[in-house]
């Protein structure tokens, strides 16, 4: 630890007096939460760019799964496997795009660097997104502090900048560019998301021989400090056994993730029917991706539960801490209010709903439409233009 302070003491005066001698380049940055995934916002619009684009855009990432991919696609990126060219492109850029809270921000360059725009994607858009109120007031000022230390933050609509970003997130105004969610772009696109239910590339991946036209349940619980039980096991009357026969003898395939910080301290067992994606050890894994090829989505307090309302496919809900999550986190909004599917309370409830969700989406449609429309309304934008669009138009407007 010693050494490193040491180092960075050192290297910080030296890149700062370089940064008066490099000149600045139409170089865009862009880089996830997490510098081993390719996936969210920040993948879609990096990719956007580096197609459509006039300047050099590269991804930060210290993966080999990532890297690999990004040279098949002969797309830019910076990692420390070449440490002296990444701190060059940094010096040289005028942009950065992050989906986190804080941007990346090594040796304290981008930080520093008043030349560089910073914007935030965010990482998805609802009711969940909050400045959690902890009892240590320094960690809730602090979270305030990192997302205003962006230039500017995108929300997808009116209704988001003020319920979000103003009252959430203390941001000015001024800082606030309704630019939409880059990654629903392609949930949008009916043809394309068409085309990955038809192949089901991951499902097959997943499952290879065994997957035979099953219906396809993703599950995904979103992110939570204290630790727990993966909250679908905590269903009253649940046992694995008898969910794994259930699920074979309706014919369908269950898959699950979550947050690669989650405090989860049991998980399901891989069967014939079930596969868990551990995105720790899959950094390409994409769940806007799986997402075009399920029938069934079964969330909690995620901004997911927004992204796959797009695709009018049904969705059921496990919140059995719903009051926990509310009393420590707390929601923009009361979720339950605009809720697009039934919160499940027992395993046998679960089991009913699943078949009656997957057997008759119209009436899941019917039912949940206002709740659909609401959320729509209030968190995803007017897809005429598209978001990845917007942020290149904004992104143009910029460097002039």
């Amino acid at each position: 630890m010693k050494v490193k302070k040491l180092v960075k003491f050192i290297l910080i005066p030296i890149f700062r007096i370089l940064r008066i001698f490099v000149r600045k380049s139409n170089i865009a940055l862009f880089v996830s939460s997490d510098l081993y995934r390719y996936s969210g916002n920040t993948k879609y619009l990096y990719e956007y760019f580096t197609l459509h684009s006039t300047d050099d855009c590269y991804w930060i990432t210290e993966s080999d799964q990532v890297i690999k991919y990004l040279k098949l696609k002969d797309y830019n990126y910076i990692s420390n496997q070449n440490p002296f060219k990444k701190l060059l492109i940094i010096l040289k850029s005028r942009t950065i795009y992050s989906s986190g809270t804080s941007f990346y921000d090594p040796l304290g360059l981008i930080s520093s660097d008043k030349n560089i725009i910073k914007i935030c994607t965010m990482h998805g858009t609802g009711p969940k997104l909050t400045i959690e109120r902890t009892r240590d007031l320094k960690k809730t000022i602090k979270l305030i502090t990192d997302i205003n230390s962006y230039d500017f933050v995108s929300l997808s609509t009116e209704y988001a900048r003020q319920v979000v970003g103003v009252n959430q997130l203390v941001l000015p105004n001024s800082k606030i560019k309704i630019l939409g969610t880059p990654k629903q772009d392609v949930l949008n696109n009916k043809e394309y998301t068409s085309k990955k239910y038809n192949e089901k590339n991951i499902v097959k991946q997943l499952y290879g021989d065994i997957y035979k036209n099953q219906k396809i349940i993703y599950y995904a619980p979103t992110f939570r400090e204290y630790k727990s039980k993966l909250p679908i096991a905590t269903l009253e009357h649940f046992n694995e056994k008898d969910f794994d026969n259930f699920l074979k003898k309706n014919n369908l395939l269950f898959i699950y993730s979550y947050h690669s910080m989650s405090n989860f301290n049991a998980a399901l067992n891989d069967t014939n029917n079930i596969r868990f994606i551990d995105i720790n050890e899959n950094h390409l894994f994409d769940n806007i991706q799986l997402m075009t090829e399920i029938d069934l989505l079964i969330g909690d307090y995620s901004t997911l539960t927004t992204d796959f309302s797009i695709l009018k496919k049904p969705q059921l809900f496990v919140m059995l801490d719903y009051k926990k999550i509310k009393d420590t986190k707390g929601f923009a909004e009361d979720l339950k209010k605009i809720l697009p599917g039934r919160d499940v309370k027992t395993y046998k409830e679960l089991c009913n709903l699943i078949l009656e969700s997957i057997n008759n989406s119209q009436a899941y449609l019917n039912e949940f439409n206002k709740s659909i429309v609401e959320l729509s309304e209030k968190y995803i934008e007017d897809y005429d233009t598209g978001s990845c669009k917007k942020f290149l138009n904004f992104h143009n407007s910029i460097e002039k």
